[in-house]
């Protein structure tokens, strides 16, 4: 979810946030589109212990103390520290230790004071992490399922919570929604330009066709405006949502196996992809992922007038209301209109199955999804709340950080047809493996070397040989 720019998804979509384990593994690079939260700490799963489900207790009566943890990254951290002085004025009898880590060192962090016996009780994390199937069969994490059930069912959005849902069953509460794919377009290079704004159903033939019209480059050819930056470049943050709204699939409905390069799927899939891939390949309207790379990931460019659009998250926006004389606006995420959608990432609490105090500890991750403490949250980081009370609400509809995008639209669509991002409920393959693969075959198709098509068809042995 977080010193910027970092790029999740780390969010992603990206992988741990839902962490815990022993061994801490590589943090995975940052996807070369979107940013939404920091590169996501990732740690492998610990040696299996006894199962744990926390049913509903009462609050504790006696004064206990819990440790709650989050990466760092000063908003955020900012607002924390004020929802931890808040919680201890409504439970004076729970103490609560405020723990941060910068990003890289958070897993770490957190496998120390697992592996001490005093691990962390509340944790933030994120979803479609490497391991956390893994965290899961190994009992790291709480199963929520019956306090959800008796103290939260109904009341948050149900898509949201469907990504910490594994087997039927509930693993973290989820605290803030983030979108991935809003496309964020600059007002004055389009009117310059003379090319219309995005719309909320744009779909990747409008995104490439605008891109097109709106590149700029100078005498010797260099470009000086990019008509955008790519999008289905990192796996879990757009590629599964593209091909689904196109009436295609990457998973087989039990996900244990990989269909995108086998018909019907393929040529459906090749379909979908073939604009925004040909953007980079072929009319050079947009940098491809490895040049992105190379400038930094896109960073600043949007801020500096570099990028006539880009996708975004919520996370953007309070940034880009910081910039004097940008106007900017904010649609939609593009997709097919086989199946439209719009895709969420939800960060999230998660409880540790090894929490000497859970029944303190759930009384603090219910307090977090109070109308009282949504409503701060978005008011001070822009974060979409969960809480479908704050959600519905004219005073999130009217708030200034929101103030570039029909947010009342947004919130409409994500109600009739919001999905979320991979994640365990999808399959217990790990996400970086399945980026690794996806990276290797489509940078080529990206450069041009062979079709989009090719490259699902030449990567799906190995794609099937992983999922095995």
């Amino acid at each position: 979810m977080l010193q910027r720019p970092q790029y999740i998804l780390v969010f992603v979509v990206l992988s741990l946030f839902l962490m815990f384990g022993c061994a801490p593994a590589a943090t995975p690079p940052p996807p070369t589109a979107a940013p939404t939260q920091p590169p996501a700490p990732t740690v492998a799963a610990p040696t299996a212990v006894a199962p744990t489900s926390v049913p509903p207790t009462a609050p504790p009566s006696s004064s206990v103390k819990i440790r709650v943890a989050t990466w760092q990254d000063p908003p955020q951290e900012k607002f924390y520290q004020e929802v931890v002085a808040a919680f201890k004025t409504a439970h004076p009898n729970i103490e609560v230790e405020y723990i941060t880590a910068p990003p890289g060192e958070y897993p770490d962090k957190l496998n120390v004071m697992l592996a001490g016996g005093d691990p962390a009780d509340v944790y933030l994390s994120g979803i479609g992490f490497p391991w956390t199937a893994e965290g899961i069969k190994a009992n790291t994490y709480a199963d929520l399922t019956e306090r959800y059930n008796t103290d939260l069912k109904g009341k948050l959005l149900e898509t949201a919570v469907t990504t910490w849902t594994v087997d039927g069953k509930v693993y973290g509460i989820p605290i803030n929604v983030e979108a991935l794919g809003n496309i964020c377009y600059n007002k004055k290079l389009f009117d310059a330009a003379g090319v219309k704004y995005p719309t909320n159903d744009w779909t990747g033939d409008d995104y490439r066709a605008a891109a097109k019209q709106l590149v700029k480059r100078d005498a010797s050819g260099k470009v000086t405006v990019w008509g955008g930056l790519p999008w289905p470049d990192f796996f879990y943050i757009s590629v599964p949502g593209i091909l689904t709204s196109n009436g295609g699939a990457v998973f087989s409905p039990d996900g244990k196996q990989w269909v995108a390069g086998i018909e019907p799927n393929l040529s459906i899939n090749a379909a979908a992809l073939e604009p925004y891939v040909a953007m980079g390949a072929v009319d050079k309207s947009v940098p491809t992922p490895a040049e992105t790379k190379e400038q930094g990931f896109g960073e600043g460019m949007f801020e500096r007038g570099e990028l006539a659009m880009r996708h975004c998250g919520f996370y953007h926006l309070p940034i880009y209301n910081k910039v004097a004389g940008l106007d900017y606006g904010v649609a939609i995420n593009d997709s097919w209109k086989a199946k439209p959608y719009v895709g969420i990432s939800p960060l999230g609490l998660v409880m540790s199955a090894q929490s000497k105090n859970p029944e303190a500890a759930w009384e603090f991750i219910k307090f977090m999804t109070t109308p009282e403490m949504q409503s701060a949250q978005f008011q001070a980081i822009g974060s979409l709340p969960t809480n479908l009370d704050v959600l519905n609400s004219p005073a999130l509809v009217s708030a200034p950080v929101f103030a570039h995008i029909d947010i009342k639209a947004w919130i409409e669509a994500t109600m009739a047809r919001g999905e979320a991002l991979p994640g365990p409920h999808d399959t217990s393959v790990a996400p970086f493996a399945i980026s690794a693969v996806w990276e290797k075959y489509m940078d080529k198709a990206w450069s041009g070397e062979v079709s989009v098509k090719d490259a699902l068809t030449q990567m799906q042995p190995e794609m099937e040989t992983l999922f095995k």
